[in-house]
C-alpha cells in the first residue's frame, strides 16, 4: 500500500514538471510580450541592449511622390521601449500623406479616432494608409494594446 501511494506521489510530480516545463510564449493574437526564459548557469549572458532612439518633435522621414508624401512611421518596442518613431507629425491642411508603417517584433496598431484612421501591423510587418488633412487641429494617434506603455503620438495639421 505504502508503494502505491510512492509511486502516485512520483507520478504527479513527474507530470506536473512536465506541464510546467513548457515554453512560456504568449497564445497567437496576444497583446502581452513573451517574458524572457529564465537562464541557466550554463547558458552566456544575453547581449547588451541595443539603444532605443528616442524621436524629436521634428524628426518626420518623409519623401514627396506624384500622389502625395510618404512618411516613415516606426511602430518601435524594443527593450520594453513603446513608441512611434517619430511621435509628432506636423502637416499642412489640404496635404495628402500615405503612412508607411514598420512593426518591430510585436503586434500594433496606428489608431487616430477622430481622423478614422484604425490600421493593425502584425510583428515585423509594413502596411500603409493615405488620409488627406482637410482640417486643421491637433489629432491624436495611438497603438491600442500598448497605449498604457506610452506608445502615443499627435499630428499637427496647420
Amino acid at each position: 500500500m505504502l508503494t502505491k501511494i510512492f509511486l502516485s506521489a512520483i507520478f504527479v510530480i513527474a507530470i506536473a514538471a512536465i506541464i510546467g516545463c513548457g515554453e512560456n510564449v504568449p497564445p497567437k493574437g496576444s497583446v502581452e510580450p513573451a517574458k524572457p526564459a529564465v537562464p541557466s548557469a550554463k547558458s552566456p549572458p544575453p547581449p547588451p541592449p541595443a539603444p532605443t532612439k528616442v524621436p524629436e518633435e521634428s524628426d518626420q522621414a518623409a519623401e514627396s511622390t506624384e500622389t502625395g508624401t510618404v512618411v516613415d512611421v516606426g511602430l518601435l518596442d524594443a527593450n520594453a521601449n513603446y513608441l512611434f518613431d517619430p511621435s509628432n507629425l506636423n502637416f499642412e491642411k489640404g496635404d495628402t500623406i500615405t503612412f508607411k508603417l514598420t512593426s518591430g517584433d510585436e503586434f500594433h496598431s496606428f489608431t487616430a479616432d477622430s481622423l478614422g484612421i484604425d490600421v493593425e501591423v502584425e510583428a515585423g510587418d509594413t502596411q500603409t494608409v493615405t488620409y488627406t488633412f482637410n482640417d486643421v487641429g491637433i489629432f491624436d494617434f495611438i497603438c491600442i494594446p500598448h497605449e498604457t506603455l506610452g506608445m502615443v503620438g499627435k499630428i499637427t495639421v496647420k
